[in-house]
């Protein structure tokens, strides 16, 4: 999953998801927040780690996430706005691929990432 807002972009993948009050679940990320596009851990700007959802949000550095829990192995990502809403032109934008954070380095202004604000 990739998640860019502003200045700051995330790679992220879940690594354990649990039903609960509330739901939790636990995933290995990418970050970086300079404006570079591309996530490769070798690099200074980018931060990688271990984290675990709050209050049903995947949050790494200033990008929060809504999530929910669906089964075992998959859940539930949320956008900024619903599918009549205009975004912001700095909206929360989401792409969901399927590569790992073992395919890095990643460019995420390729064109190969199709990037949506909303549903």
């Amino acid at each position: 999953m990739l998640a860019r807002k502003g200045d700051a972009v995330v790679a992220f993948a879940f690594t354990k998801q649990e039903y609960g009050h509330p739901d939790v679940a636990e995933f290995d990320y990418l970050f970086r927040d300079d404006g570079g596009r591309v996530l490769d851990p070798s690099h200074t700007s980018v931060r990688s780690g271990h984290g675990t959802t709050r209050e049903s949000c995947v949050a790494v550095g200033d990008l929060e996430i809504e999530w929910s829990y669906r089964s075992p192995t998959t859940g539930w990502v949320y956008f900024e706005h619903l599918p009549h809403e205009m975004p912001a032109a700095d909206a929360l934008e989401l792409c969901v691929t399927h590569l790992g954070l073992m395919n890095v380095p990643v460019d995420t202004g390729s064109a190969r990432f199709k990037w949506r604000m909303k549903p």
